[in-house]
């Protein structure tokens, strides 16, 4: 979803040397901060929550000075951004694993369950020396952008569901994000791993219950 009104760049994305990673640390340092709040403000402009580095789209790409960001560099942007609890890596999701046998494929949970991998909250997954291998490489490719601090998403949703007198219903969580209910609302068209997260915030406090469906569409939460 885009928004109609015209973005204002800041200065610094009219300067060519800014889409060039810096090699000082302290210039390097400034630079990034400089990108994060660029993106941030980009992607809350137009209403986006995943960007890829590799995209092109007017945020890495200035056509009138001719000027592109490298994908690494915005790779490095954004785990900066992650790191400060302002994104997160989408690509860091269920993984297979290859145990180095090559005889037994297991699935991530069975592994994590022996002992054999340790799954964090996005970002890189840390596995023990010699036990697996991704399979995927953990390649880079789609970062979630939280413009929106997941607590304040979560007290949105609180104060929607006490606003419109939701306790003891039960909705899908395609509802809460694009249902007639919330037309209108700043719950509308909400990324669905930006939903899932805030409701389980909202979980930890005994706000909601979310319960699992056979399929994803059938995943739903509870208010309490």
């Amino acid at each position: 979803m885009g928004s109609s009104s015209t973005f204002s760049w800041p200065y610094f994305y009219q300067y060519p040397p800014y889409f060039t990673r810096q090699p000082v640390k302290e210039t390097a340092d400034r630079q990034s901060s400089l990108w994060g709040s660029l993106i941030l403000a980009y992607c809350k402009h137009h209403k986006l929550y995943v960007l890829s580095p590799s995209e092109d789209i007017p945020l890495w790409v200035n056509k009138d000075i001719n000027r592109r960001l490298a994908p690494e560099a915005a790779v490095s942007f954004l785990d900066d951004l992650v790191a400060a609890g302002s994104a997160l890596w989408l690509d860091g999701g269920a993984k297979l694993l290859n145990a180095l046998s090559l005889s037994t494929l297991c699935m991530w949970e069975s592994c994590r369950a022996a002992g054999s991998a340790l799954w964090l909250d996005g970002g890189a997954k840390p596995l023990k020396a010699s036990s697996a291998l991704w399979l995927d490489g953990g390649a880079k490719a789609r970062c979630l952008v939280l413009w929106r601090r997941l607590p304040d998403v979560a007290a949105a949703i609180a104060s929607w569901a006490a606003s419109y007198g939701m306790a003891d219903s039960v909705m899908l969580l395609d509802e809460l994000a694009a249902g007639p209910e919330v037309a209108g609302t700043e719950l509308e068209g909400l990324h669905r791993e930006v939903l899932l997260r805030a409701l389980q915030l909202l979980e930890a406090q005994g706000k909601v219950k979310l319960f699992k469906g056979a399929t994803p569409e059938e995943e739903g939460v509870k208010f309490l």
